[in-house]
């Protein structure tokens, strides 16, 4: 008689460096006990299966190989439709998984949709983890559309990805208001624009213009 399959969801769940994303299947082993084997993510950004009793045991700590990671090699994540394509290399650029000059979430997108994408199609990570490569997390999207999901960034003095706000000590004591600046990345190399906006708002917009003529 098969054992009963363990019913208990273990989304977002941790265990060591290992984090719970999703139920993966349900595998029978020759005994005939069934047991749920979930999708994680360890730290190190590499996507792994682990058995229900694994984590729940605390015995599954991590992907096993965190240790042998070459630096720029990326561990993209992807969902059961396109598990074949976690089986190859992929090699980090600009935070994104690449192989052989075609990136990862460029591949399962074109797949998504049954077509191929054109030279124009951006695509767009929903959650902004750019390696979470799983169909459900990549959509199409346009320059305005993509650039609405990453410009918001909390972890900064302005809240706009690339405006930094300029406000050195004595303009602090002779009580004058903050100043906003913008920067922009290419090829390689940051590029400071010293026109200060009074708002970061205002930084941000003369941001987009400026992308606009690099064609980004």
């Amino acid at each position: 008689m098969s054992q009963s399959v363990a019913k208990k969801d273990l989304t977002g769940r941790r265990s060591g460096k290992l984090t719970v994303i999703e139920l993966d299947h349900i595998r029978t082993f020759p005994s005939g006990q069934r047991q749920t084997i979930w999708l994680c993510l360890c730290d190190c950004g590499v996507a792994t299966t682990v058995q229900y009793s694994g984590l729940t045991s605390s015995k599954s700590k991590s992907c096993g190989t965190c240790l042998r990671t070459p630096e720029n090699e990326a561990f993209p994540m992807f969902g059961r439709e396109d598990r074949d394509l976690a089986k190859m290399q992929w090699l980090e650029a600009t935070g994104y998984a690449r192989r052989n000059h075609e990136y990862a979430h460029r591949i399962v997108l074109s797949r998504k949709l049954g077509r191929p994408l054109t030279d124009g199609e951006m695509v767009d990570h929903i959650n902004r983890n750019k390696l979470d490569n799983r169909r459900s997390n990549l959509r199409l999207a346009d320059k305005s559309l993509n650039s609405v999901n990453r410009d918001k960034r909390p972890d900064n003095s302005s809240g706009y990805i690339g405006v930094y706000k300029h406000y050195p000590k004595k303009h602090q004591e002779r009580g004058w208001k903050p100043s906003y600046f913008f920067l922009i990345e290419r090829k390689g190399h940051k590029k400071f624009y010293g026109k200060h906006y009074k708002t970061p708002k205002e930084a941000h917009e003369a941001r987009l213009e400026k992308l606009k003529e690099y064609e980004y």
